[in-house]
């Protein structure tokens, strides 16, 4: 037993010398203005966004960068890491591209909170649309970008070659992992200014003139009371649910099988009918469902 405390008592003695001598030197303190507050993104970056979650989730990627930034520099990784550090930095510069897009769409139907600038949210009444957009790929939410009028040819261009150029460096790994190409802090910082630097003239670019209204009239969505066409696309006769492929809504709807109006029908896939929607919080929903033609079968 006396031997086991002496083991124990030189451990401890030990690990006691080690934190004296060397735990100063993994005190890390961030230099001021390494990165930049949350606040200089959202005015000096966003100034034409209202404030919410959509647009403090910009402004926190973004002070991820400078974050990442700064501890490559202190640890300096090099080879295979330095790679696998920096394809990680483009990635999240992909995630910012297309957020911004949908952030931008959203804005109309935003409110925000003055008490807190990173609470602001869409009403319940709109949750349906804000998921129609973040549901949306990258290339259809440029397309109501510049439907909309909101961003200038040029700068759908612009958009457009920097999640292009992004998309394509990190699309680069063969079938065994293998990188065909490194990606060091020189190039990564090239991608990064040219990010930058657009998002800096961005706000000299956009128009957000657009309304709540103009959103939903471009996706297709004027009100509950709107007949809509479209096609069974997906339907689970188990659980009684499915979608339907609507074209002027460029979506898929949910709907479940009480929502037919007539009972007892046989749903089959790419059946004909048409519906009115609803908005849920769970998205656009499919109601006062009726077959077309002679599609019915009961």
């Amino acid at each position: 037993m006396s031997d086991y405390k002496e083991i124990i008592n030189r451990v401890n003695n030990a690990l006691q010398i080690y934190s004296d001598k060397f735990s100063n030197q993994f005190h890390l303190k961030i230099p001021k203005n390494t990165i930049n507050k949350i606040n200089l993104y959202r005015d000096n970056y966003f100034p034409f966004l209202k404030d919410s979650v959509y647009k403090s989730n910009l402004c926190y990627l973004l002070q991820l960068v400078d974050y990442q930034l700064w501890l490559y520099k202190v640890f300096k990784p090099s080879l295979s890491l330095e790679n696998a550090y920096f394809y990680q930095l483009l990635v999240t510069l992909g995630i910012i591209t297309e957020s911004l897009c949908s952030t931008i769409l959203i804005n109309p139907l935003i409110i925000s909170q003055p008490e807190d600038r990173s609470m602001g949210e869409s009403s319940d009444e709109n949750q349906a649309i804000l998921q129609f957009i973040n549901k949306n790929s990258f290339i259809k939410n440029i397309f109501l970008l510049e439907k909309l009028n909101i961003l200038r040819p040029h700068s759908i261009d612009q958009i457009q070659k920097i999640r292009i150029d992004i998309r394509n460096m990190v699309h680069i790994q063969n079938w065994e992992g293998r990188l065909y190409e490194t990606l060091n802090c020189t190039l990564f910082e090239f991608h990064l200014k040219r990010f930058r630097d657009f998002i800096v003239e961005l706000k000299n670019e956009i128009n957000m003139d657009f309304t709540e209204a103009d959103l939903k009239k471009q996706i297709g969505f004027t009100g509950e009371n709107e007949e809509y066409p479209g096609r069974i696309f997906e339907y689970n006769k188990d659980r009684g649910f499915g979608f339907i492929k609507c074209e002027k809504l460029n979506s898929n709807i949910y709907f479940h099988i009480s929502d037919f109006i007539t009972k007892n029908i046989q749903v089959k896939k790419e059946m004909s009918v048409k519906f009115t929607v609803i908005e849920t919080k769970k998205g656009i929903q499919a109601k006062n469902i009726e077959p077309l033609n002679n599609d019915a079968t009961y």
